[in-house]
């Protein structure tokens, strides 16, 4: 029929993309921060943030996002934190006991030594050390984006064409 597929798709697909890529940034980030730091600063910081891991691991994520979306209506900025709100979590979690396995490693050690403060080395040595993990974190918290805006948009539709 002479319609263009490929342009069609992507027309259809930017809505899903810019969510998916806002969500998956801050949940990366956030995911980061709390994983990468408990383990590297241990002590007190390290129980109470995976203690709040734990917690936020056994909400449900797909019924939590539909409650949140049923009564906020089409709020794309709300739809967006609540989906970084739901999935940061596993991303700390799997990120945790690497930053911890690199707190006593040789060149640590040596930075501490020569005067590096907690902050500088976290961001200077462990969080590079750690970025194909978090790439791998961000490409899945990106995939689980879109499949919830998608699970959103069909029941959305489905309750409203219904």
């Amino acid at each position: 029929m002479g319609q263009d597929l490929w342009s069609g798709w992507l027309y259809g697909a930017r809505h899903s993309v810019t969510i998916a890529l806002l969500a998956a940034i801050g949940a990366t980030v956030l995911g980061t921060l709390i994983g990468a730091g408990a383990g590297y600063l241990k002590g007190r910081w390290d129980f109470v943030a995976m203690r709040v891991v734990d917690f936020f691991l056994t909400l449900p994520t797909l019924p939590l996002v539909l409650v949140v979306a049923f009564y906020s209506g089409a709020n794309l900025p709300l739809l967006i934190a609540v989906l970084i709100f739901s999935s940061w979590a596993r991303c700390a979690r799997e990120l945790h006991p690497q930053a911890a396995a690199l707190r006593d490693a040789d060149f640590i050690v040596a930075e501490r030594a020569m005067g590096a403060t907690e902050l500088g080395i976290l961001v200077r040595h462990i969080i590079p050390v750690l970025s194909p993990m978090i790439l791998a974190q961000f490409a899945r918290l990106a995939h689980q984006a879109v499949l919830m805006e998608s699970s959103l948009s069909f029941l959305g539709s489905a309750i409203h064409n219904g």
